[in-house]
C-alpha cells in the first residue's frame, strides 16, 4: 500500500492528512497546519499489525501505528521486530476498540480535547484521533478446526478464536486428552498469534482458553435445564475462561429447545450455524446451503436463509455482539435433479442427494467458472443441464456479502465451519477476516 491523502471527521470538524514531498501535514480543513513532520516510510502488507482488544481486532499499518502512538511504539521492542511479530494485544490498558479506532471519539473529544475557543484538536491528541486504520475487521473471526489438515501460521493470524472439534465425553463424563493433531494446532496457533483464543468443542483443559458446547437439538424438556447447565458450567470454569455455544439455525429446533435470552446471559458468544438450510433431508426441492436472503417469489420458504435467522435472534436477545454468523467452507450437490420451481434454477425438483465437498476440492469436481450468482439470495450455485447436477456452495463473493451484513447488523462477528476446508491460498478465510 502507499500513503495517500486522507480525510477524517470528528465533532463536526474535518481533519486532513497528506504527504507533501517528505513532510506530512495535519490540519482542520480551511485552517492552518496544526501538526507537521517527516512522513512515515511507505508501508507494505508485511508491515501491518493486528491489534487485539478483548475478542476484537483491527489491522493497522505498523509504520504509522509506531509513528503516532507512544504507547504502542513502546510495546514494539527490538526483539518483537526481529521476530517479525505481527500481533499485539492492548488488553488491560484501559482502552476499548471504539476508542482505539476512533469510531466513537466524538463522544470523548468534545470534553477532553476541544475547548470552546479551539478550532482544532491539540497536536498531542492527533495521534489518538487518527489511528491510521487500514482495515477494520467485522469483529470475531471464529474458526472451527476438524484436524483434517495441519493448521498453518497464516490461518492462525487471521483468527480471533480457534475451536478444536471435537472432544466427546465418555460414559463417566470424562474428556479425552487432546489428540496430537489438536495439540499441534494449539501450539501453532498460539505461536503465530499470541492473542488467539483456543477452545475445545464440548470440553476444555490442557492450556486451552475455554469450551464450546455443541448441543444442537435439545427438546422442550431440556429448555430450562440447558440454561442452568450453562450458567453452572460458566461458574465452574477458571477465571477468564471463555464459554461459547453453537446451534442450528432452524426455528424448528430453536423454538422448542432454546431459551435464547437466557442462554445469552450465560455464555460469551453464540455461533449460529447459518448453513445446512437444505440437504439430504430436504423433501420438497433443492436449495441453497447458506443463502443470505430469501430468494424472492421462487423461494418456497421465508425462513431458510441467513437474514431470517439473524433477525430472529435479534428479536430474542438484547446483546447482538454475542452473535457470530456461521458460514460454510464447503458445498453440497444433488444428482438427477428435475425442473426448476417457478423458473428459478436455485430451487429444482429433487433428485438424489450426493454429498458435501470442502471448498478446496470443489474445483476438482466442478467447473467453478460456470457459477451463477443469485442476485436476490446472494449465493452462488452451478446447474449442469447435461449431467443434471446441482451444486450449492459459498465463495469469496458470497462471503464478502456476509461480512458486510455482519457489519450492518452490528453483530459480534463470523464463525467458520471449518477452516481446514479452505484452499492453500486461504481464499475464503482471507475474505472473512479482512
Amino acid at each position: 500500500m502507499s500513503w495517500r491523502n486522507e480525510h477524517f471527521c470528528c465533532v463536526g470538524k474535518t481533519y486532513h492528512f497528506c504527504c507533501v514531498g517528505k513532510t506530512y501535514h495535519f490540519c482542520c480543513v480551511g485552517e492552518m497546519n496544526i501538526f507537521a513532520g517527516p512522513c512515515p516510510p511507505l508501508s507494505s502488507p508485511d508491515d501491518d499489525l493486528t491489534v487485539h482488544i478483548g475478542d476484537r481486532h483491527v489491522t493497522v499499518s505498523a509504520h504509522w501505528l509506531m509513528f503516532v502512538s507512544q504507547m504502542v511504539r513502546g510495546m514494539l521492542s527490538a526483539d518483537m521486530k526481529e521476530k517479525q511479530q505481527r500481533t499485539i494485544s492492548l488488553d488491560g490498558l484501559g482502552i476499548n476498540m471504539e476508542q482505539f479506532t476512533g469510531g466513537h471519539f466524538h463522544r470523548v473529544l468534545q470534553a477532553s480535547i476541544f475547548s470552546e475557543s479551539e478550532k482544532c484538536a491539540r497536536p498531542s491528541q492527533v495521534g489518538r484521533l487518527l489511528s491510521a486504520i487500514v482495515s477494520v475487521s467485522s469483529g470475531r473471526v471464529v474458526g472451527y478446526y476438524q484436524g483434517n489438515r495441519a493448521l498453518t501460521s497464516a490461518q492462525a493470524k487471521k483468527l480471533t478464536h480457534l475451536i478444536l472439534a471435537f472432544s466427546v465425553p465418555d460414559a463417566q463424563g470424562n474428556l479425552s486428552p487432546l489428540t496430537s493433531v489438536q495439540a499441534q494446532a494449539l501450539t501453532t496457533g498460539k505461536s503465530a498469534n499470541s492473542a488467539l483464543k483456543v477452545l475445545i468443542a464440548i470440553g476444555g483443559g490442557n492450556g486451552l482458553d475455554g469450551a464450546d458446547i455443541d448441543w444442537q437439538f435439545p427438546t422442550v424438556n431440556d429448555k430450562a435445564n440447558y440454561v442452568s447447565f450453562l450458567r453452572e458450567l460458566n461458574m465452574a470454569l477458571p477465571s477468564g475462561a471463555l464459554l461459547s455455544i453453537a446451534w442450528a439455525a432452524s426455528a424448528f429446533y430453536l423454538d422448542p429447545g432454546f431459551d435464547l435470552a437466557g442462554i445469552a446471559t450465560a455464555v460469551d458468544f453464540i455461533n449460529v450455524m447459518c448453513y445446512n438450510f437444505y440437504g439430504g433431508w430436504s423433501t420438497e426441492s433443492t436449495g441453497p446451503n447458506s443463502a443470505l436472503y430469501q430468494g424472492a417469489n421462487a423461494d418456497p420458504s421465508d425462513s431458510l436463509n441467513t437474514n431470517w435467522t439473524i433477525v430472529y435472534h435479534l428479536t430474542k436477545m438484547s446483546d447482538p455482539e454475542k452473535l457470530n454468523l456461521g458460514v460454510p467452507f464447503y458445498g453440497k450437490y444433488w444428482n438427477n435433479v428435475g425442473a426448476p420451481l417457478n423458473g428459478d434454477d436455485l430451487w429444482r425438483q429433487l433428485g438424489t442427494y450426493g454429498t458435501e465437498l470442502p471448498w478446496r476440492d470443489l474445483g476438482n469436481s466442478f467447473d467453478l467458472t460456470k457459477m451463477t450468482y443469485h442476485k436476490t439470495a446472494k449465493t452462488p450455485y452451478i446447474y449442469d443441464a447435461s449431467s443434471k447436477i446441482f451444486l450449492t456452495f459459498d465463495n469469496p463473493q458470497s462471503l464478502e456479502d456476509k461480512v458486510q451484513y455482519v457489519a450492518s447488523q452490528k453483530i459480534g462477528g463470523t464463525m467458520i465451519w471449518a477452516i481446514d476446508q479452505d484452499d492453500d491460498k486461504l481464499s475464503l478465510l482471507n475474505t472473512v477476516s479482512k
